[in-house]
């Protein structure tokens, strides 16, 4: 133990928001009866230093350029934004906002930290700051759900894509129908690209007004779409009741396997929406997405680098039907750790390194293979694991459904028909070629026109 944070009858409640600020650890300590506090550390007990305290429900705190943001929620006051360099005392908030808000998404872009702050109030919105009371002012006046920085710029969602250079005139939207406050899922970037999303459409993005279109809407997805990237490589992969991959184009948006087991088999302490999903979790792993999901051996490791052949089970940690419920997968360095847990010790923290993971040509799912990288938890030497499983490939339920909204339209079987005739690449409209031989026949025309007759 470094040091007793609340010394006496009470314990403290852990700590929060850590953040490595020039060397040093940020963090803020709640404690039992009401108080929050704000510490820096040495990581020696006489470097472990309070720096202020609130009677506050809670602080959030960033470490940003050699300071430490806190956003103060329900003081006697109100919210608040307090920055500090670590030195005692921390004084008073830079800017004070109407009670009843809490703080969400968080971002840096440039010289600016972005924040948002959510409630009924004409505080809430997106906030930007420069660490200086005259450059900390709100840019929008709703709420947003993700933020990502590329360079100076920040993008982030809310209903759609926007942007912002930190000033009011310099924010604005990027897709073509923008609905602040929608819900939105996940907003990812491979080289040069941004894939985000409305409740469950697809939205694809270049960073401009011109280069922000809407895919498709996927409406078998039970929540939105939380697209992760695949590496730079320009693709990203999402859940929608089974694995999906896209380039950011309709002939590029296809499933790419679904996995079998029980959806509601994800962790307790799972966003509710998560307990409709199969896909858990997933991280950019360079090749590849590592991710949780179940089949009939439990909730376990999965790794796919997009393609059919690339999308298996990484290892069993908990050998047998039983799960090991890898959750708060989270790459630093080289390697991705994450919370497992087995029969034999419990849950501890877990580790993969991501320059051994399996690059093609993959061996066979099936008789078992031993390319797997070795996964070996924190806290002891070596760990058994299982060969990785095959998914099951999703097939097409409709042919013809080019963009997989569940049915066949007349524009759709126009085009199959220029795909037969070879007017058109068979690449416009896999769903075409239902036997996968390259080519579009009279008969894979006839069953996509008694789709459209009959139903998807």
């Amino acid at each position: 133990m470094v040091k007793d944070l609340n010394p006496g009858e009470f314990d403290s409640d852990g700590i929060e928001s850590p953040a490595d600020v020039d060397g040093q650890l940020f963090f803020v300590a709640p404690f039992t009866l009401g108080t929050s506090s704000v510490w820096r550390s040495d990581g020696s007990e006489a470097g472990t230093i309070e720096i202020a305290s609130f009677p506050v429900g809670s602080i959030h705190g960033i470490g940003r350029a050699g300071r430490y943001y806190c956003l103060l929620q329900d003081t006697p006051s109100g919210s608040g934004l307090l920055v500090t360099d670590g030195t005692p005392p921390a004084g008073q908030p830079l800017k004070t906002f109407s009670p009843g808000l809490t703080p969400g998404a968080t971002g840096n872009a440039g010289d600016h930290l972005y924040f948002t702050l959510s409630g009924n109030s004409v505080d809430n919105g997106v906030w930007t700051t420069d660490g200086s009371v005259e450059g900390t002012r709100k840019v929008a006046p709703f709420a947003a759900d993700h933020f990502l920085a590329v360079g100076d710029t920040m993008f982030f969602t809310t209903g759609g894509l926007w942007r912002s250079d930190g000033t009011v005139k310099g924010t604005m939207p990027l897709c073509p129908i923008c609905t602040p406050g929608a819900p939105s899922g996940g907003l990812t970037y491979s080289n040069g690209k941004f894939f985000f999303s409305i409740e469950t459409v697809l939205g694809v993005s270049d960073g401009t007004v011109a280069g922000t279109s809407l895919l498709m809407n996927l409406r078998s997805a039970a929540c939105p779409l939380q697209p992760v990237a695949l590496g730079n490589s320009a693709r990203a992969i999402f859940e929608a009741s089974g694995l999906w991959v896209t380039d950011g184009t309709i002939a590029g948006t296809n499933p790419l396997a679904t996995i079998s087991g029980s959806p509601t088999s994800f962790p307790e302490s799972s966003p509710p929406c998560f307990s409709q999903q199969y896909v858990y979790a997933p991280v950019n792993a360079g090749t590849g997405v590592l991710f949780s999901s179940s089949n009939e051996e439990g909730l376990e490791l999965w790794f796919t680098d997009g393609s059919v052949d690339g999308t298996f089970r990484l290892a069993d940690i908990d050998p047998g039907p039983r799960s090991s419920n890898p959750i708060y997968l989270t790459r630093s360095g080289s390697r991705i750790y994450f919370s497992a847990s087995t029969k034999s010790q419990g849950s501890e923290l877990w580790a993969v390194d991501i320059n051994a993971l399996p690059t093609p040509p993959y061996p066979p799912r099936r008789p078992p293979a031993t390319a797997s990288p070795t996964l070996t938890p924190r806290s002891t030497a070596s760990a058994t694991t299982k060969p990785p499983v095959t998914a099951t490939i999703m097939a097409e339920t409709c042919p013809g459904d080019c963009n997989h909204e569940g049915a066949v339209t007349i524009d759709e079987l126009i085009l199959g028909v220029n795909i037969a005739l070879g007017i058109e690449p068979s690449s416009r409209c896999p769903a075409f070629d239902i036997n996968g031989d390259g080519e579009t026949t009279i008969d894979e025309l006839l069953a996509a026109v008694n789709a459209a007759l009959d139903g998807c």
